[in-house]
């Protein structure tokens, strides 16, 4: 095991300095071009109050009332060739009784993305400050700004350029890089850079029967732990079926890695994979691969109707991070992207329309495994979800389960996964809403996870329930007052929270 620290930390901050660069220089390209589109800065403030019988969600919690004062602006923007959104936000949290608990915190979320150059150069960036859970076996459905000890402000950058340009005749040559990044206040186990590039060499125009050539490496850098890589070189070929909505694929390569063994070895890659689009409503996409550190698929089936978005997803693969990655949206953001995607055709107005329904929800969906491991990991995920919209109702239900385990048998960190060689977490999610009157609308949403880990006292159950009253007071004038119900069972120890909760928000 190797502590490096000091390299880690000096790479970090100009990863994170790099990406707000390439994010704050690109939106100013975007606001310059506003006659092609156009951007719209939105201030808001919001107070909330909460009485809660259990103020930081544990055994030896104690009744609180913390009050929530929020000031904020987002930021769209969009012009011929770009578009981006972000957030930025400070929130004061002050507890009645704990005071010594009361602190400041930051909220940034941004995403831009784009190209220039006719189109030779694209760009994504990502950066996300947020508060994430640190352990599965804490609890996880909790408020992120609670005082609970399970929480942690984490930092994630992701950052890709890529360039595309011709060669002679009739290929394209692409290039990619790659820089993410994610940084946990206070656990330096959770540190991580990953950097990457790739180059792709194809036809230019699309064939029949059409071929890629792709070359690839890929450094994992801990701040705690060692490094490891892989290294690719793969050929990829595609036959389209007729009719047209058939497509098979086939791959084979080798790769060079070190991220499952105790040296750098060789091994031969294969992989196979279809796709079907028989119309803009339905998609079937199969793939499978052999790789060095096992078998790895992605399976996902979609399907929508005039009121109903369904989707099945069944994934296997690597992840550097239990974190989700920056920017990456929900399955309940997906599904109703996928649901107004034939009544709002401008991606803007439909981003802002999904938005607009998700920020009524009174809980998160848990999506995803996320809780902070020390090293790499394979996931193992399943998950259905469905979304229905009604005149005045709308319903979204999720039912997942994730398996995690370490891939790297070298890895001597002190994480769940020291103790558990492998941890299984079931998560369901419920949200209904119905609209009252056109200003005022009644949720009420439903979530259970339970995490198991490998011994009997590696068990985590949680389940919160909410029941919130929403109602506009103007255009930009909303006041909700709720109540919020949690039971939990953490390593053998129940208790429950109660909260009643009351808040006035306004924007600009």
């Amino acid at each position: 095991m190797r502590r490096r620290p000091s390299m880690l930390q000096a790479r970090a901050p100009r990863g994170v300095l790099a990406v707000a660069l390439a994010t704050a220089a690109l939106a100013a390209s975007a606001q310059q071009a506003a006659p092609a589109g156009g951007w719209r800065l939105q201030p808001y403030v919001s107070a909330e109050q909460t009485v809660t019988s259990n103020h930081d969600v544990s055994a030896q919690g104690e009744a609180d009332a913390v009050t929530r004062l929020t000031a904020g602006s987002g930021l769209q923007a969009r012009s011929a060739h770009w578009l981006g959104q972000g957030d930025l936000n400070v929130k004061r949290v002050q507890y009645a009784r704990h005071a010594r608990k009361s602190e400041w915190q930051l909220g940034v979320k941004g995403q831009l993305t784009g190209r220039a150059y006719d189109d030779r150069l694209t760009l994504e960036t990502g950066l996300d400050v947020s508060r994430r859970a640190l352990s599965a076996l804490g609890p996880t459905l909790a408020s992120p700004d609670s005082a609970s000890s399970n929480v942690a402000r984490t930092t994630q950058w992701h950052l890709a350029p890529q360039w595309r340009s011709r060669l002679g005749g009739d290929l394209r040559l692409s290039a990619k890089l790659g820089l993410d990044g994610v940084r946990v206040q206070g656990q330096p186990d959770g540190n991580q850079v990953v950097r990457s590039a790739q180059i792709a060499l194809n036809p230019a125009t699309e064939r029949r029967l059409g071929w890629q050539t792709l070359a690839s490496v890929q450094r994992i850098d801990e701040q705690i732990g060692r490094d490891t890589g892989s290294d690719r070189l793969q050929g990829v070929a595609t036959w389209v079926v007729e009719p047209a909505e058939w497509q098979l694929q086939g791959r084979v390569g080798r790769e060079w890695s070190d991220v499952s063994t105790a040296d750098r070895r060789a091994y031969a890659t294969w992989g196979i994979g279809t796709r079907w689009t028989p119309g803009p409503r339905t998609l079937m996409d199969a793939q499978w691969e052999r790789r060095s550190f096992g078998n790895t698929y992605a399976v996902e089936l979609s399907h929508r109707l005039p009121r109903t978005a369904f989707k099945l997803q069944l994934t296997r693969n690597l992840s550097s991070s239990d974190y989700a990655n920056t920017g990456q949206t929900s399955t309940a953001y997906q599904l109703f992207d996928q649901l107004l995607r034939s009544s709002i055709s401008d991606p803007l107005q439909r981003q802002a329309a999904v938005l607009a329904l998700l920020g009524n929800r009174p809980i998160n969906a848990p999506v995803d495994a996320d809780w902070l491991g020390s090293a790499t990991t394979v996931q193992q995920r399943g998950a259905f979800s469905v979304a229905w919209r009604g005149v005045r109702q709308t319903a979204t239900l999720t039912l997942g389960s994730t398996r995690t385990e370490r891939v790297d048998p070298l890895a001597q960190l002190i994480d769940l996964l020291a103790q558990a060689t492998r941890v299984r977490r079931n998560d369901l999610a419920v949200d209904l809403e119905h609209a009252l009157t056109p200003q005022a609308s009644l949720l009420f949403g439903l979530s259970a996870v339970d995490t198991r880990g490998e011994l009997a006292s590696q068990r985590a159950r949680e389940q919160l329930a909410s029941l919130r009253l929403n109602a506009k007071l103007g255009p930009d004038v909303t006041t909700s007052l709720g109540l919020r119900l949690g039971r939990y069972h953490m390593q053998a120890t129940d208790y429950d929270e109660t909260a009643l909760t009351a808040s006035l928000a306004a924007k600009f």
